[in-house]
Parts: structure tokens; C-alpha cells; sequence
């Protein structure tokens, strides 16, 4: 320290005789200045005022699914209606449109019946039109008929590889491999890319699900009936089986034996 002294008296004779050594001496202190506040600024930009003291991380936004069918009367607001059951708990927004925009009327009382039957209350539902909506941002939309896909698409801005078939989807899930995602709302993302990425080259259209509409009340229970499997189907391909909620258990056929006759034409 003693040796110090000296030395450092002498550096600063020196520069008070030597301006341009006080000048570069200036700008080796700016340029370490420069670098400490640039490291300041790096580190602070990696806290967010959202971050919590233990640093959680940030919730995904939800997964977002859209059924579409007619007129959101009997298929699209039963699927809907299943769909919250199996995915309650899990990062998911559901709603479900029409074709014809018939305002907010209710279900028609066949379905209300039918889906009271299967252990689904859907007396607080009202129909809304798809061709006023923008789905140009949602995850997956979902139909019954070709119709209702292409409609999505054209009229509604929906993206062609997140849009399908409500049949095509479950068959084109449960073809490919599940993904390995820890978040919810990401592994259904994953999925329906997988899906949309197996569909690609296909030419042959995917079946149907017709409307009842007009139809004896055995034709309401199977379409129902139908439905209800094929979402449950379609969410545990979305989430995975672990993940999703059991519907109530119905004893369809020993209610109703003729259905399978019907569902089986």
C-alpha cells in the first residue's frame, strides 16, 4: 500500500502534463461505465413486474375451441355441453355458433330432453351465428359436416389446418403420436398440428354427422349419443386420458333397446 501512493501521484502528474493521456484515460473509464450499466440493464430485463418472488412461471393463455354445426340447436351445443364436463379444471375456453343466424333462441326440446337423458343440462343455452365471428385466432374449430367447415373457414376466418370435422379429427388423433407436453393447452396445440400434418394429402371427404333435425326421437338419442362419445374421445385426444373428466354413466341400451338399431344403419 506504502508503494501505492507514489505511483498513483505520479500517474496523475503525469496526465495534468499530458492531456492526451487524461483524454484516453477519460474514455477507458467511459467504456468501462458503458459495459456495467449495459450489464445492469441485461439482468433487469429478465424480471418482469409479473414475477413473483418465488419467480412463477407465467400461465399459458387457454386452449380455445369452437363447435359449429346448422343451427346451434342440437349437435354443436351438445358437444359443447360434454366438452366442459370432460375438460372442466383444465386451461380450456369452449363456445359453439351456427350457420344460420337464428338469434338467441334455446336448444330445441328434443335435444334439452335427450341430453337431460344423458346427464347434460342445457336449458341456459342460446344459439349465436359463426358467420358474424372472427376465428381466425382460435385454436381449434370443430364441425359435423363439410359445410360447416368450409363456412368456418371462408365466412368466419377460421385457419384451414385447425379446422375439421368433429369424426376426422377423433379418427386423425387417435393415428398419431401423443405429444410428450407438460401444459395442457400446449399438448392440445401439439395435437391438432399433428393432426392437421397426417391430413395433408388425403382426398377422400370425412363422414358426417347429419342433422336430426325433423327426426323421430330415437334419431335425436343416437346423434346424441354419438356426439357424446365422439367428444370424449376428442378431448382425451386434445388432453390425454389422464387428464379429463368421466361423463356420467347412462344405461343407454337397457333404457332404450332399439337405439343400436337405429345408431347401427
Amino acid at each position: 500500500m506504502s508503494a501505492a501512493g507514489p505511483d498513483n501521484g505520479s500517474t496523475l502528474r503525469s496526465m495534468r502534463d499530458d492531456p492526451e493521456l487524461l483524454i484516453n484515460e477519460f474514455f477507458e473509464r467511459l467504456d468501462e461505465l458503458e459495459t456495467l450499466a449495459h450489464e445492469i440493464t441485461s439482468r433487469l430485463s429478465q424480471t418482469t413486474p409479473d414475477d413473483g418472488p418465488a419467480r412463477a412461471p407465467r400461465r399459458e393463455r387457454p386452449f380455445q375451441l369452437v363447435v359449429v354445426c346448422t343451427g346451434n340447436r342440437v349437435r354443436s351445443p351438445a358437444a359443447e355441453g360434454f366438452l366442459r364436463v370432460l375438460t372442466e379444471g383444465l386451461p380450456v375456453r369452449l363456445s359453439s355458433a351456427g350457420l344460420l343466424d337464428l338469434g338467441p333462441v334455446p336448444a330445441l326440446p328434443e335435444t334439452l330432453q335427450t341430453a337431460a337423458e344423458l346427464g347434460l343440462d342445457l336449458s341456459e343455452h342460446r344459439a349465436q351465428c359463426v358467420v358474424n365471428a372472427d376465428l381466425s385466432a382460435v385454436d381449434l374449430v370443430v364441425g359435423f359436416e363439410q359445410r360447416h367447415v368450409a363456412t368456418s373457414v371462408v365466412d368466419a376466418h377460421a385457419d384451414r389446418d385447425r379446422t375439421f370435422t368433429i369424426v376426422e379429427l377423433v379418427d386423425l388423433l387417435e393415428r398419431v403420436l401423443p405429444p410428450a407436453e407438460s401444459d395442457p393447452a400446449e399438448r392440445a396445440r401439439e395435437a391438432v398440428a399433428r393432426a392437421a400434418a397426417l391430413r395433408r394429402g388425403r382426398t377422400e371427404p370425412p363422414s358426417e354427422i347429419p342433422d336430426p333435425l325433423g327426426g323421430s326421437a330415437a334419431v335425436y338419442r343416437s346423434t346424441i349419443e354419438r356426439v357424446r362419445d365422439l367428444s370424449e374421445r376428442l378431448a382425451v385426444g386434445l388432453f390425454g386420458a389422464e387428464a379429463v373428466n368421466p361423463l356420467p354413466v347412462v344405461a343407454t341400451h337397457a333404457r332404450h333397446p332399439h337405439v343400436r338399431a337405429v345408431r347401427d344403419r
